[in-house]
C-alpha cells in the first residue's frame, strides 16, 4: 500500500507508516463524537441528587448519557461520585468513634476470654 502523507510504501497490515509514522488506513477506527449542541442536555438538581443518594444509578446514567448528554452525564457522575465518597467517610468516621468508646469493654472481653486458656 501507498502512504498518503509522503507516498511511501508499507505492507497491508502495518498500522503505521515506517516512514513518516503517519496512522495507515487499517489503523483507522471510527471515534463516537460528543453531542455539544444538544438542546435537551441540560443538568437537573432532582438527577444529582438522587444519584448522590443512590450511587448506583448515577454510574448507569453516567455512562449511558456521556455521548449523548455530556453536561447531564458529568451532573450525576459527580454527584455519585460524591455520595460515595461521603459514605466511605462517614463510615471510617463511625468505625473510629465505636472502637473509641468500646474499647474498655472489648479488652474486658478479651481479657475474659484469654483467662480460660
Amino acid at each position: 500500500m501507498v502512504c498518503s502523507r509522503c507516498n511511501g510504501e508499507y505492507a497491508d497490515s502495518t498500522k503505521f507508516c515506517p516512514h513518516c509514522g503517519a496512522a495507515t488506513e487499517f489503523d483507522a477506527v471510527e471515534t463516537p463524537q460528543i453531542n455539544q449542541n444538544n438542546p435537551y442536555d441540560v443538568p437537573s438538581i432532582l438527577l444529582n441528587i438522587i444519584c448522590f443518594f443512590k450511587p448506583f444509578i448515577g454510574l448507569i446514567l453516567y455512562l449511558s448519557w456521556k455521548m449523548e448528554y455530556p453536561k447531564k452525564a458529568k451532573g450525576v457522575g459527580m454527584a455519585a461520585l460524591i455520595g460515595v465518597i461521603l459514605r466511605l467517610f462517614g463510615f471510617l468516621i463511625l468505625v473510629l468513634l465505636g472502637a473509641t468508646l468500646f474499647a474498655p469493654y472489648i479488652a474486658e472481653i478479651i481479657e475474659e476470654i484469654m483467662w480460660y486458656f
